[in-house]
């Protein structure tokens, strides 16, 4: 009996970390009716052969005339084997803001594809 729970152990184990290792692009937030996708890039960079790179990007959705809000954020890793890894550290949907870390290890590349939704907020500026 407790070799077969030894054996579910491993089993689920195992295809937590295949999944893990797999998906490494992730979602945040959800679409609204009334947003629209207001930014589309994709952020490459290249690790160093003596460290890991670490750095972090900030990306704004305000405008000169009109307040926004992101809704959601999408980034996507267009090389999930590099093993490059990146995270929000600040802002998100609800914010005007995001902020991401981005994790190069060495010997590797990174391409990660980030697209950000938002809409106008409800609110105006005060000038």
């Amino acid at each position: 009996m407790q070799s077969s729970h030894v054996a579910v152990v491993l089993l689920l184990t195992s295809l937590m970390q295949l999944q893990r290792a797999s998906s490494t692009g992730f979602g945040v937030g959800r679409r609204l009716p009334s947003d629209e996708e207001i930014l589309s890039l994709s952020e490459k960079s290249r690790g160093s052969a003596d460290y890991v790179v670490n750095f972090a990007k900030t990306y704004s959705v305000e405008d000169d005339d009109e307040s926004r809000l992101i809704t959601r954020l999408v980034v996507e890793d267009a090389m999930p084997e590099s093993g490059a890894q990146a995270a929000i550290i600040a802002g998100g949907p609800g914010q005007s803001f995001v902020s991401l870390a981005y994790t190069i290890p060495r010997y590797s590349e990174m391409e990660f594809e980030v697209r950000i939704y938002s809409k106008r907020a409800a609110f105006r500026k005060i000038p």
